[in-house]
């Protein structure tokens, strides 16, 4: 059970003790730092002595008495009353015949005169006879104006405490009464305030509200209340509403799916079927048109033995290239439909590598030759000769890349360079293919290995081609679990790399005949440096001592 002192909101009463002993203790600090100023304040006293001041106007004042008259006397008591205002003035004259005559008095009233020297210390008043031939001829009365003497540093500190402890105690006794008074109003909200919202809890009813006659500020927030209950029940009505239509579209859109679902595969199968019969068509009618092609190239090539003259000749020539042509491109739309299809095999069988790298290289020196570019297969870094993979793949995407390099480069050089890379998910054949031709547009980069695309629509009239041969490319380079990419600036070149994966059998050191050449001595005479450094590099590999010279007359 709660007591009457305790409060719902917790730390209320220790809050009110805490900020009464606070500005208690500070009145106390105040006050005793007032009073030992007012002490200090206090304790100066007039830095004149009564008495040394009536001999010092001794002589003025009978002076004045004697010679001047009665005014210089007013004159010289108001301005010494000016310049210390601590001390009264009275004088008074004797006259013969008329008695003690009032001169002048400061004091309020005048003291009376005694005619006599006397000096009264408790009441500070000194009687001064003012002689003149050891005759009296006046008296002056001067009066010290004491203060008040204040209360000692020692009476003033113990008034400050019994004032403190007085309004600690008042305090402490208003912090009671008033935390009562908090408590009990705020208890009476609060316990309204929980039943109504426990039964609102229980009952699930957010449409009824709660009272906001409450004290303490407790009425805002019980209006608040209403407020977000009557947000709560919009929501449940709300979401109630959307339930139902929630089902509703749930139960149709079951239906739809249904019946899109049956479209859908309806659909597929007969894009499969489309696609399988686009498939075979394409490898019937492609095999079809190789057969007689492959005839025609071959009476061609009869008859280019036979006699002809030189125009003859030359119609030759254009046919059988552009037969050749016309195969290439039946070739390529045979392998694509095939990977289309899926039905491209990869064959895993051992062969040479150096031999089919340089069977692929020599094959375009005449194109080369034409195009004067120079070609260059830099092989230095192949550690093995005879590897596990598919030969026939492999020259088809050095064909596609070396072929497209040379044909885009004139006047130039194409250096094809390639390593055997090991790797944790196993060995990987690295070929770059590196050209000096027309270079590609960063922007058609990304399309450049889709089906049927060229960096430009007048590269198929200059150069021809189908734009498959990428594409080709990129899906053997992936049926091969490797990958395909280019780096290229338009204007200075390309370079096309490749990764295939291949399992090596032997190494160079159990293939090649370096023990015929090792350590001989050969000369290399060579304009080009690129490929002399080519040849140097290979021929270090296995073991010559080499000498280099750009021309014979150097050498």
């Amino acid at each position: 059970m709660q007591s009457k002192f305790s409060s719902p909101v917790k730390g209320l009463l220790p809050l009110f003790l805490i900020i009464n002993i606070a500005v208690t203790a500070l009145a106390i600090i105040a006050h005793s730092f007032y009073s030992q100023t007012e002490v200090k304040t206090a304790q100066p006293a007039s830095s004149v002595n009564i008495v040394t001041l009536a001999d010092r106007l001794d002589l003025p004042m009978v002076d004045a008495l004697t010679m001047y008259g009665q005014g210089k006397v007013r004159q010289l008591l108001d301005l010494t009353s000016l310049l210390d205002d601590d001390f009264e003035y009275t004088l008074y004259r004797f006259n013969p015949t008329s008695g003690t005559q009032l001169v002048y008095s400061s004091s309020k009233p005048a003291i009376a005169s005694i005619k006599t020297e006397k000096h009264l210390v408790e009441e500070g008043i000194l009687h001064h006879l003012l002689l003149l031939n050891d005759q009296p001829i006046g008296e002056l009365i001067i009066k010290q104006n004491r203060p008040t003497a204040p209360l000692s540093a020692q009476n003033s500190q113990v008034i400050a405490y019994i004032i403190a402890i007085a309004s600690v105690a008042a305090l402490f006794i208003f912090t009671l009464m008033f935390n009562m008074y908090i408590n009990s109003r705020l208890r009476k909200s609060t316990d309204t305030l929980t039943q109504e919202l426990q039964a609102i809890t229980e009952n699930a009813n957010y449409n009824s509200s709660v009272d906001e006659q409450l004290d303490i500020g407790l009425g805002v927030v019980a209006k608040n209340i209403n407020l977000l209950l009557q947000k709560v029940q919009t929501a449940m009505s709300e979401n109630d509403a959307a339930q139902k239509e929630l089902y509703k579209l749930q139960n149709g859109l079951e239906a739809e799916v249904q019946n899109r679902t049956i479209a859908l595969e309806q659909a597929t199968l007969k894009a499969e079927r489309a696609s399988e019969t686009k498939t075979t068509f394409l490898a019937t009618m492609s095999h079809e048109i190789r057969t007689p092609m492959n005839g025609v190239l071959g009476m061609l090539n009869i008859i280019k033995q036979t006699q002809l003259d030189l125009q003859q000749k030359h119609h030759i020539e254009l046919a059988q290239s552009s037969a050749q042509s016309l195969l290439n491109i039946i070739n390529d739309i045979l392998d694509f439909s095939k990977i289309e299809a899926g039905k491209l095999d990869i064959e895993n069988v051992q062969f040479n590598l150096p031999r089919l790298l340089g069977e692929v290289v020599e094959s375009f020196a005449l194109k080369v030759e034409q195009n004067n570019t120079k070609l260059i297969l830099d092989a230095t870094q192949i550690t093995v000769s005879e590897i596990i993979s598919d030969p026939n793949r492999l020259r088809q995407i050095l064909n596609n890349l070396i072929g497209n390099a040379v044909k885009f480069t004139i006047d130039g050089e194409v250096v094809i360079t390639a390593r055997i890379d090991e790797t944790t998910d196993g060995s990987f054949l690295q070929c770059s293919i590196i050209d000096t031709g027309i270079g590609i547009d960063p922007k058609k980069q990304a399309s450049l290995f889709d089906s049927f695309t060229q960096a430009d629509a007048s590269t198929t009239r200059q150069f021809g081609g189908t734009g498959l041969g990428l594409a080709i490319v990129k899906q053997l380079c992936e049926l091969m679990n490797g990958e395909v990419s280019v780096n290229s600036m338009q204007g200075e070149g390309s370079t096309f790399s490749f990764t295939v994966q291949i399992q090596p059998r032997l190494s160079k050191e159990q293939d090649l005949p370096s023990h015929l050449i090792k350590n001989k001595h050969i000369l290399i005479i060579d304009e080009c440096s690129l490929n002399a450094n080519t040849a140097n590099k290979q021929l270090t590999v296995w073991g010559c001592l080499l000498y280099t010279s750009p021309s014979p007359r150097d050498s």
